[in-house]
């Protein structure tokens, strides 16, 4: 007998197996993979195009111009490099059209197609806009009551991310455009408003810097580039596709090559009796596991070399899927070499370890046991249920399931990981649902919040006034907000259910809380960042609020710390759009604008969320296949002797089968709860990333919808491998020796 023609036979007859093995160990990797792929592919592509672009360290707007004698004055004396940018915001309908003057010095703009503005009636279009309403170079553009003919579109390193606002919390794409005319027409646009883009050369002189403007010029706002989403959100989701990647990695593809492991090395003590009689026929240890170590090796092998292939090839159209949230990033997606290496050598090094460890505690029997199929000495289960009157198709049901529980281990996972990652891709869904849910509570009863650009005194003559100023603490910014004791019209509910009173009392919102882990009666330490004088509050209660930054205190209390007149306001809230001058309007906010991000989040995140619906389906299915499959081959004795006491295939199915359904609910409960947990870690990063909270959370229709999709996965395994009942021989129990 020539051992190695074997191989063929082996395989050919555990096909099915080796078949939903390979699959099942390359799409369990490929989902860590391509999320790797895409957060390293942004990752690389932000930093080479800050470089390129020189992009800002931060922004800030005061209250007095600076002209350009000042500003190369202070370029000189504190070794910056400082530019003003004029920009003018257009209503269009409900289409805000921000205009940006030249500049050539920071934040310098890239075409990405067509050409650059060569004519007045040339106007360059964000690509994000264009691509979304269907604009295309040469078209016309019309607001003001001028027609221009897009020239190109363009990318520029501090808007990344389409936001109006820098205190939105997703892109706006459908009614916020920007844009470049040539410097004549800009010249001619009333209405500008000025912002200055500073990059520091010497750190060490950064808070003289910002002294010395704050002393001349009187700075309104501050935002340095770690709180410019904008910026910040291209490197922040990247490095959350990373985050998730690994979570996954060691969540679902180790989870899943363990379960092979486990199956190939019961495949292996299924062979007992023929590697007994293989050492009786003279062949030596160390043959008989380089052999059976070549058969684990093909489905380690084969799906790791199928995860690199499905990576080159998916990992642009994946890579751009994962770029949803950007403006159009012009990111090249590889797949790393030594990533490829290690998808190849890591399952399959798994595989053959569990066969090598499994095959060497077998060859330490003698070889009577193996041939006698007893060398893994079996506790015998028979006496359970011994005395007790039941049908013998439920005792003999769960007698199979407490008899073998390295196979129910492994019934029980495949249900698991299908319930975990089925549940997790709805929990996303769920819980960016809810944000803009609970958006419109959390924020407030006001409908417009109006950000003013110059101070007024007193009280507003409709709305309510607040003085709004930025801090900073623990490297994070944030808004000092001080209000009148009757503010009504902005959220104070505090997470206990009470109402917040302002008298003398600091309060912070629940965003601002998880970033900085604090907790109500903890002291916390600020700055402010027009003057940068450090103060120390105590924070007196938590006001329900995932998605803004701030602490809110009473105006004669923070008068009284900071040292300002308490008569001031910079915001008014309404209940009802105002009629302001233009000119003296900053920024206005929404109310439902939140709700209007998440909506376009959750379109913008839809297919991502369905791929992972799909890859837990066809890893729920394999799982399942593959350890029901085991359970049907390590029964062929049992199988073969209900069909000579004359079982019909069905009555056999059922006994043999049926005892692993009260693994259902003991595998879909756990897995849907580590899916909640998983969602947990990730809310963590979200915060940071997209400033505002990620509920942990899944709806109880897609509890149910996971429940479904488990159990059609599990019992549509089961009808796959029914069919392999009917081709035990009868013969089988006639061939087994055991005692």
């Amino acid at each position: 007998m020539i051992l190695n023609k074997r191989y063929s036979r082996n395989i050919r007859s555990n096909l099915s197996f080796y078949i939903a093995a390979t699959v099942l160990t390359a799409v369990s990797l490929l989902l860590f993979i391509l999320f790797y792929i895409a957060g390293t592919g942004i990752n690389q592509f932000g930093d080479e195009f800050f470089a390129s672009q020189h992009l800002e360290d931060a922004t800030f707007t005061t209250y007095k111009e600076i002209d350009e004698q000042e500003i190369s004055s202070l370029e000189e004396s504190y070794g910056v490099v400082l530019e003003a940018e004029e920009y003018v915001n257009i209503k269009e309908g409900d289409t805000t059209i921000r205009l940006f003057g030249p500049t050539s010095k920071i934040d310098l703009y890239q075409v990405l197609e067509g050409s650059d503005i060569k004519s007045d009636e040339d106007i360059l279009l964000s690509a994000g806009y264009a691509e979304n309403m269907g604009i295309k170079p040469g078209d016309d553009f019309a607001f003001g009551g001028n027609t221009y003919q897009v020239c190109g579109f363009f990318l520029r390193p501090d808007y990344c991310s389409a936001l109006c606002e820098v205190t939105d919390s997703y892109k706006n794409i459908t009614t916020f455009v920007f844009g470049y005319v040539s410097e004549q027409v800009f010249d001619s646009l009333e209405g500008k408003s000025t912002t200055y883009k500073v990059i520091y050369n010497d750190r060490e002189k950064e808070l003289d810097f910002r002294r010395k403007v704050n002393d001349t010029w009187q700075i309104r706002s501050y935002t340095s580039i770690a709180d410019n989403p904008r910026i910040t959100y291209v490197h922040e989701q990247a490095d959350m596709f990373e985050v998730m990647a690994w979570v996954f990695l060691f969540t679902l593809p180790l989870v899943t090559v363990c379960l092979i492991g486990i199956i190939l090395g019961r495949k292996v003590k299924q062979e007992q009796r023929m590697i007994g009689t293989l050492m009786a026929m003279g062949y030596s240890k160390g043959k008989l596991i380089r052999h059976y170590m070549v058969l684990a090796l093909i489905p380690g092998l084969v799906g790791g070399i199928l995860t690199a292939f499905l990576g080159c090839i998916f990992a642009q159209p994946y890579g751009q899927l994962c770029l949803a949230d950007y403006e159009p990033l012009p990111v090249r997606f590889h797949l790393p070499i030594p990533i490829a290496f290690a998808g190849i050598v890591i399952p399959t090094l798994i595989y053959l370890c569990r066969a090598y460890f499994t095959l060497r505690k077998l060859l330490k029997k003698d070889i009577v046991s193996l041939l006698n199929n007893s060398a893994d000495n079996k506790k015998s289960y028979s006496k359970i249920f011994y005395k007790k009157q039941m049908p013998v198709s439920r005792k003999f049901g769960v007698r199979s399931v407490i008899g073998s529980p390295g196979r129910t281990f492994v019934v029980w996972l495949g249900i698991f990981l299908g319930a975990y990652i089925v549940a997790i891709s709805f929990a996303f869904q769920d819980s960016i649902k809810i944000i803009g849910e609970r958006g419109t509570e959390n924020m407030g009863d006001f409908q417009y919040e109006y950000i003013l650009n110059e101070l007024g005194i007193g009280k507003p003559k409709d709305g309510e006034g607040m003085l709004v100023m930025n801090g900073e603490a623990k490297g994070s910014s944030f808004s000092i907000m001080m209000a009148d004791e009757d503010l009504s019209l902005w959220n104070t509910r505090l997470t206990t259910g009470e109402k917040a009173e302002l008298n003398g009392k600091w309060y912070m919102s629940s965003l601002l809380a998880t970033i900085f882990h604090v907790k109500e009666g903890d002291e916390l330490t600020f700055y402010e960042s027009g003057d940068l004088e450090e103060y120390t509050i105590r924070i007196d209660g938590i006001i329900a609020n995932d998605y803004v930054r701030f602490i809110l205190t009473d105006k004669a209390n923070a008068a009284e710390l900071i040292g300002f007149q308490p008569s001031f306001y910079n915001v008014i809230l309404s209940d009802h759009e105002l009629e302001l001058k233009s000119d003296k309007i900053a920024e206005t906010i929404e109310a439902s604008s939140t709700q209007k991000q998440v909506d376009a989040m959750l379109d913008e995140m839809d297919v991502i969320i369905y791929s992972l619906t799909l890859i837990g389906i066809i890893v729920c299915i394999c799982a399942l296949y593959v350890a029901v499959k085991m359970m049907i081959d390590e029964n062929r004795v049992n199988i073969s002797m209900l069909k000579v006491l004359g079982l019909k295939e069905k009555e056999i199915n059922h006994m043999i089968l049926s005892g692993n359904h009260l693994l259902l609910p003991i595998g879909i409960i756990p897995g849907i709860f580590f899916a909640v947990k998983t969602m947990e870690l990730v809310s963590g990063v979200f915060a940071e990333m997209a400033s505002m909270i990620l509920p942990p959370y899944i709806s109880g229709s897609h509890v149910i919808l996971t429940v479904i999709i488990v159990c059609i996965c599990y019992f549509g395994s089961l009808s796959l491998v029914k069919r392999k009942t009917g081709q035990i021989n009868m013969v089988e129990s006639m061939k087994d020796n055991r005692e």
